[in-house]
């Protein structure tokens, strides 16, 4: 579940080998400022990865 124009104009290089469809997704995401979330229900979710950590901070009382 995403907003597709977060991304509609980034590329990547792509990966290769054997992985599963959430580790090759977070894999093509890497650096790109976006995060894939795995939600409690089992829904993915593709946000920026600073609202993950803020979110993540918080959770830890920082």
């Amino acid at each position: 579940m995403f907003d597709p124009g977060l991304i509609s104009q980034m590329h990547s290089d792509g990966v290769r080998g054997h992985f599963s469809g959430y580790d090759a997704a977070r894999m093509l995401l890497h650096s790109s400022g976006f995060e894939l979330v795995l939600t409690a229900n089992g829904t993915l979710t593709l946000q920026p990865a600073e609202i993950q950590v803020k979110r993540t901070s918080a959770g830890r009382g920082v």
